[in-house]
């Protein structure tokens, strides 16, 4: 199980990619500050959420994501209206905050287990 803040806007989008292609994944929120948005102090209430989620998940859902690139970006002409562009531009953030949350320290360290990601990121 993974702790981490998040904005209400992405939380609310992580739960709808979860929902869709990964149901098994449990997201709970813990804590919402929604009196912030309120007064005006930010633009989406920052929140604490929980993802149950091991490596093995997390590198599936990686490879997936990475496959929504590339639908998005090689195997499809790019009108604006095309699905896979889309499902890109709405879920394409996940594949960095997932994959900047799974090489956190903090995540590490609670796991006790070496983290292996199948494909390393290797730049443009």
């Amino acid at each position: 199980m993974i702790k981490t803040e998040i904005t209400k806007e992405k939380y609310t989008v992580l739960v709808e990619y979860f929902t869709e292609y990964h149901p098994d994944v449990a997201i709970t929120l813990i804590e919402c500050d929604d009196n912030l948005e309120k007064l005006g102090f930010c633009r989406s209430a920052p929140c604490i959420v929980s993802l149950d989620l091991d490596f093995e998940k997390a590198n599936e859902i990686l490879e997936q994501l990475t496959d929504f690139e590339i639908d998005a970006c090689y195997d499809h002409p790019y009108p604006k209206d095309n699905f896979y562009i889309s499902r890109y531009e709405k879920y394409g953030w996940i594949y960095d905050y997932l994959f900047y949350l799974m090489r956190s320290d903090k995540v590490k360290a609670e796991n006790d287990t070496k983290l292996k990601l199948k494909s390393d990121f290797k730049g443009c």
